[in-house]
């Protein structure tokens, strides 16, 4: 990332102070995102999305959530399954915007690269119109609801560093590819980061291994399916690395 496209996101798209009506508590939830955050893949109202604003108690009784802390929260969910950031653009432009203090919680980029993979598209060019894209997405909500505070994901690795998935499909340049994707994401979103990469180590592929470095003796479990999608234990992971930076 070059220094110059460091200082734009600095500059324009980050304050020191955010203006709320009453702490804790927000008018509008809006999810801005793709398979790991959408329900797609752990049922309806169990994705990460979903999760953060209405809990399902019988499943994690120890959660709260946004709905507990307001009852009257408007929530728009623009999650899917293989969206990229310009489909997030797409629906972005549809909102009609608030002045009340919200929340944007945005989650995207895998799939831009997975798609640039694809087409044999060189993964700088990629990366750079990712990080364009992430500046015109987070320029649009902000004029749309200028009391925002955003919270901006990085990637999982379900490979846990090995680029075997479970499948058995290997891509040995998947983890260098994903460094590289949150890098980018990672200058984008600076203070507003929550960084589910770090979380999700040791709960890919090698959850199961003591070998690994990242291994968790006392919660070894797998919070993947499908090779890249969250279960319903890593829809909740997800959920509670965005929870946490809320507090």
């Amino acid at each position: 990332m070059k220094k110059a496209l460091k200082e734009t996101f600095r500059f324009f798209f980050h304050t020191d102070k955010w203006k709320s009506g009453k702490e804790g508590r927000f008018q509008n939830y809006i999810a801005l995102g793709d398979s790991i955050v959408s329900d797609d893949y752990p049922g309806k109202d169990k994705g990460a999305a979903s999760l953060l604003h209405r809990n399902r108690d019988e499943m994690f009784p120890d959660f709260k959530d946004l709905k507990k802390e307001n009852p009257n929260i408007q929530f728009h969910n623009l999650t899917k399954t293989g969206w990229m950031l310009p489909d997030l653009l797409q629906r972005a432009e549809l909102l009609q915007g608030d002045t009340g203090p919200t929340l944007i919680m945005i989650c995207a980029g895998g799939n831009d690269l997975l798609h640039a993979h694809a087409e044999m598209h060189p993964i700088d060019q990629a990366l750079d119109q990712v990080a364009k894209n992430l500046v015109k997405l987070q320029e649009m909500m902000k004029g749309k609801y200028p009391n925002a505070l955003f919270r901006i994901l990085n990637t999982y690795d379900p490979t846990d560093g090995t680029g075997l998935f479970q499948s058995g499909r290997h891509v040995p340049e998947a983890p260098e590819a994903l460094s590289s994707l949150n890098s980018v994401i990672g200058d984008f979103a600076q203070s507003d980061l929550v960084d589910i990469h770090k979380h999700f180590l040791g709960h890919g592929i090698r959850h199961a291994d003591p070998g690994y470095h990242h291994h968790d003796p006392e919660d070894p479990t797998g919070w993947f399916k499908m090779d890249i999608e969250p279960n319903n234990r890593g829809a909740s992971e997800v959920r509670r690395k965005v929870w946490e930076s809320l507090q």
